[in-house]
């Protein structure tokens, strides 16, 4: 028998019912994750970490799900010093209000539209004054009563600022650690008596703050990493943090903009610095570089000891515009293990500022730029010293000082700077004043430097002098390794031949140009037209190719402090003293030629010196093993030597005054001291070189216009052939050397 179909009205109603029940029958979604939610979690991930506090007074949902307003934030942790002292630093953080659009989970943690704090995002760090206190420790006693007196103390309560009524704004309680004690911010006095006692009793002490805050903070498309779980390796107590470094790579932005950043540091003796920065801008961060940041203005200050002895001062500091760019915190990763790209080795690959000036109570200095460049690191392999942290934490005998100390430095040794440069530098004080036009270093690091050099510098103080020159500087320089001088200072022995060479720096380059000293002490000017040292080829450290220029020395004569030389000097009608001077010396491995090519003296109207010699057959092993020089110049042969004096009126001159003092003619003297040259001279006096030398020397004693002397073998002579016919035939040893001796 068929049903009867049911009345339309029925049907309808049927139909309906099933509707409503064929959806209920499928699964729901998930409650949509809104951006509430989100800043919920990351107060619990505070936590986690270990902060005492992490609260919202007040959770405001915006217009989106994606949107939240955050009011009356604060985070707080109570950080312990790796000590026994039981002292505590606090760092807190607090905002008023701040509000995030766009805000959703990532696969790395969280991202964002913007955030905008138009308010102050304070930071503040304390330091207990207790850990500046030098008076002795209480005993137990007194320790366990102060103890108790802090125990009592009870835990501040901490109203909720909500309606309590379900509106559009969302209220919630704070969120404290279990065993959380929130910390106010010490209020104290910022500002020292400048008439107070330097010395500072305990109760005098207050708590040492640094305040951070920032003004009207605004980023724009940015994103963070969630925190993960806290390590906890009781083998690496040091160590076992330096993976959570990498979280700095995934810290993105395209701009973040601060109005003004102010930082305030309170001594505990209430002495105070402070800095302002004005309009700081950060344009793209991503994978741990940052493209640009700017400051448009910068000022500083600090009240400190007077220069000029008399009490305090304010010293204030002001910087024009500052940009860096290409900063990149991956080779610091690198060298803490954690890096993924060794090839990134720049740290900063240019930094600019414009417009410094340092102004005291009794002067000022001004700087019209200074510029770096490739600021990083020579190599980014782990630091070896890591590990040895995780060692003398445990067991503070497990690394030897040396061991860890020498680790240090080498880490130490990896920062470098490519270019340097500061330009328009002027000092305007009471008594002085001065300028330099530029200041160069380039390649700098505890290896060495490149170049250093200052440009244009005019000096004067005032009753004292005056001070010029157009150019001082050094290149290539290469200092002794930071290890080596630690090895000879913990010897506390005198070195040897080869530690103090290993101690040596190497000097490629040393220049002074154009320097004028006038002083009215020294009766006249002081010049040096030019001075130039260079060494190149260096074999332990020892240089192969030496070069010394001395060009243009002038100073008065009333600076030779000698009497007999002033009176000598003076017999020649002389107001200053002008000299020259040369010396060149080279070894060529290919030829084993070691050659003093020049060595040159020249007083303007008083004469000239120079010698030159030639070594066959030197042996590298006189550089490699310098204390054993005499082995190694065993093999040696003369090829050639000349001495030259020319002009020499200053020869004339002396004569004439030790003539003066033995009631001697000058020409009486000249013939016995040529007499006495040939007794000294013993058997060769009466060779033919003894002969020309005698006869020529007396010649010039008499008119001393040139002497010279030289020495020319047809081969060259082995030094040990030398030493024996000193022994055994002295007589023939100017033959085997062809020496000649000749005068005008």
């Amino acid at each position: 028998m068929l049903a009867r179909p049911l009345p339309l009205p029925l049907r309808r109603r049927s139909l309906r019912l099933a509707l409503v029940a064929g959806v209920m029958s499928l699964p729901l979604p998930a409650h949509a994750e809104t951006a509430a939610d989100l800043a919920r979690e990351w107060n619990e991930q505070y936590l986690a970490w270990g902060a005492t506090v992490a609260r919202y007074g007040r959770v405001e949902p915006g217009l989106s799900e994606r949107d939240v307003t955050l009011h009356d934030g604060e985070i707080t942790f109570s950080l312990p010093l790796p000590t026994d002292s039981g002292h505590e630093v606090e760092v807190r953080v607090t905002y008023d209000t701040a509000t995030l659009t766009g805000v959703e989970r990532t696969a790395k943690g969280y991202s964002a539209e913007s955030i905008r704090i138009p308010g102050d995002l304070t930071f503040e760090v304390t330091l207990p004054a207790d850990m500046f206190d030098t008076t002795p420790a209480p005993d137990s006693a007194d320790a366990a009563n102060e103890d108790a007196t802090t125990d009592g103390d009870g835990e501040g309560a901490e109203t909720d600022t909500g309606s309590g009524s379900q509106t559009e704004s969302e209220t919630e309680s704070e969120t404290r650690a279990p065993s959380g004690v929130p910390s106010g911010t010490p209020s104290p006095d910022t500002r020292a008596d400048a008439g107070a006692a330097d010395a500072l009793d305990a109760d005098a002490l207050q708590d040492m703050t640094l305040v951070v805050v920032q003004r009207n903070t605004v980023a724009e498309n940015l994103a963070w990493p969630a925190f993960p779980p806290l390590p906890n390796d009781p083998q690496k107590p040091v160590t076992q943090y330096l993976p959570l470094a990498k979280l700095l790579l995934d810290f993105e932005t395209d701009r973040l903009s601060v109005d003004t950043l102010s930082a305030t540091q309170t001594n505990v003796d209430g002495s105070e610095s402070s800095t302002v920065y004005q309009t700081y801008i950060l344009r793209n961060q991503a994978n741990g570089r940052i493209e640009e940041t700017s400051i448009e203005k910068t000022v500083q200050t600090e009240v400190m000891p007077s220069l000029t002895g008399d009490g305090l001062e304010t010293i204030e500091v002001t910087v024009g515009r500052q940009v860096t760019r290409g900063a990149d915190v991956m080779p610091l990763l690198s060298l803490l293990g954690q890096g993924t790209d060794p090839n990134r080795k720049t740290l900063i690959a240019e930094q600019d500022a414009a417009d410094i000036r340092i102004k005291g109570k009794s002067f000022e200095v001004a700087v019209a730029s200074i510029r770096g460049a490739d600021i990083g690191v020579s190599n980014t392999a782990a630091l070896r010293v890591l590990p040895m942290l995780d060692q003398v934490t445990l067991d503070e005998t497990a690394v030897s000082d040396e061991d860890l100390g020498r680790a240090m430095l080498e880490a130490i040794g990896l920062f470098e700077i490519g270019t340097g440069e500061i330009n328009g530098i002027t000092l305007t004080a009471t008594d002085a004043g001065g300028s330099v036009q530029r200041v160069v270093v380039r390649q700098a690091s505890t290896a060495g430097l490149g170049e250093f050099s200052i440009n244009g510098l005019t000096g004067e103080v005032k009753n004292e002098g005056k001070l010029t020159f157009d150019r001082v500087a050094v290149s290539d320089l290469e200092f002794p390794s930071l290890s080596t001088l630690m090895q000879i200072g913990l010897s506390g022995e005198e070195p040897d031949v080869l530690q103090t060479l290993a101690a040596r720096p190497i000097i490629g380059l040393f220049e002074i140009i154009g320097l004028t000293l006038d002083a009215p002490t020294l009766g006249g000017l002081v010049t040096v037209d030019e001075y130039r040292q260079a060494e190149r080829g260096h074999i332990n450290r020892i240089p192969t190719d030496i070069g010394l220029s001395m060009r243009g020395v002038r100073f008065p004569l009333s600076l030779v402090e000698d009497p007999d030389a002033y009176a000598i000097l003076s017999s020649l009608n002389l107001k200053e003293v002008v000299i020259d001077q040369n010396l060149k010396a080279t070894w060529n491995e290919t030829t084993g030629d070691l050659a003093l090519e020049d060595l040159s003296f020249t007083m303007k109207d008083g004469g000239s010196f120079k010698m030159s010699f030639v070594l066959g057959s030197v042996p590298r092993t006189l550089f490699e093993t310098p204390e054993m020089a005499q082995v190694a110049l065993a093999s040696a042969t003369v090829k050639s030597a000349m001495v030259r004096s020319s002009d020499a009126k200053i020869v004339r001159a002396f004569l004439e005054k030790q003539a003066k003092d033995a009631n001697l003619s000058a020409d009486t003297l000249a013939m016995g001291l040529a007499d006495t040259a040939a007794n000294d001279m013993g058997p060769l006096a009466a060779t033919r070189f003894g002969e020309e030398l005698i006869q020529a020397l007396r010649a010039f004693l008499i008119d001393p216009k040139e002497i010279v002397i030289e020495i020319a073998p047809e081969n060259p002579v082995p030094v040990t052939q030398l030493i024996g016919m000193v022994a055994t035939s002295p007589n023939s040893i100017p033959d085997v050397l062809n020496a000649r001796v000749r005068s005008k």
